[in-house]
């Protein structure tokens, strides 16, 4: 005895295609109901005595048939399209939320460039409020970004001046000799330089150049070679970390 063929309820022998059968006309109308009746071309449902249910459709139907139209099947298209745009730029937007809060600022301003050029896109196939919304959402994270930015502008002008006075008192007081002292100091500037990285690029590299240049000056102490080998690996370590940051 032949093993009995699993039928499926999605099936419709009539189109030869897996389509969603509606079984009762409450269940048909609660669909139509949640569609953009203001569509160029709006659902509507009709029986199928194949499924014995109903199906909906956009194209025509006539005597209970319906009836493939290409205009209907472009536009279709271009509204499936636009779905998949604005589902790309609202998980854009949530990606850049997460960029501003880890500090990775280059990367929030390379995902706002994208979410205006998926917008732009998204406005040649449609312009309604939803479009409005997602440009207002954009807008909103761009100025989060900006005003980041300006922040860590702001904390950075403050430390260069620090740090120009720093370096006239460090530029009397030539380093020349290793001392417990001197490590330590060393080894803090990378511990911050590391931490930075996460926090603000530019303060990053500055202390690794500082860090440089006090290296550089020490010329002689005990176990020097192997202490500028370490500095040197962790500074690089540092650099390369911040390259793909970009």
């Amino acid at each position: 005895m032949g093993k009995k063929k699993k039928s499926n309820s999605n099936y419709c022998e009539a189109c030869k295609r897996a389509r969603r059968v509606y079984k009762t006309e409450q269940e048909l109308n609660s669909r139509l109901d949640k569609d953009d009746k203001k569509a160029l071309y709006p659902l509507k449902g009709f029986f199928c005595s194949s499924c014995e249910g109903w199906h909906v459709t956009r194209h025509p139907v006539v005597n209970g048939i319906e009836t493939i139209d290409e205009d209907v099947l472009a536009w279709e298209q271009e509204m499936d399209k636009a779905r998949n745009l604005s589902t790309s730029i609202f998980t854009i937007i949530k990606k850049i939320v997460d960029y501003l809060k880890w500090g990775q600022f280059s990367d929030a301003r390379q995902s706002v460039s994208n979410a205006r050029g998926m917008i732009s896109q998204l406005r040649q196939i449609k312009d309604d409020n939803t479009v409005d919304e997602l440009n207002k959402k954009i807008d909103s994270v761009e100025n989060s970004l900006i005003n980041s930015l300006k922040k860590i502008s702001k904390d950075e002008n403050y430390s260069q001046i620090q740090k120009s006075e720093e370096q006239k008192v460090s530029s009397r007081k030539r380093v020349d000799q290793l001392s417990p002292k001197t490590i330590q100091k060393i080894d803090n500037m990378i511990e911050e330089a590391e931490r930075l990285k996460e926090v603000s690029q530019n303060q990053s590299y500055e202390l690794i150049r500082e860090c440089q240049s006090q290296i550089e000056r020490i010329k002689y102490g005990e176990n020097l070679s192997e202490f500028k080998r370490q500095w040197t690996e962790r500074l690089e370590i540092v650099k390369a970390e911040l390259k793909k940051r970009g």
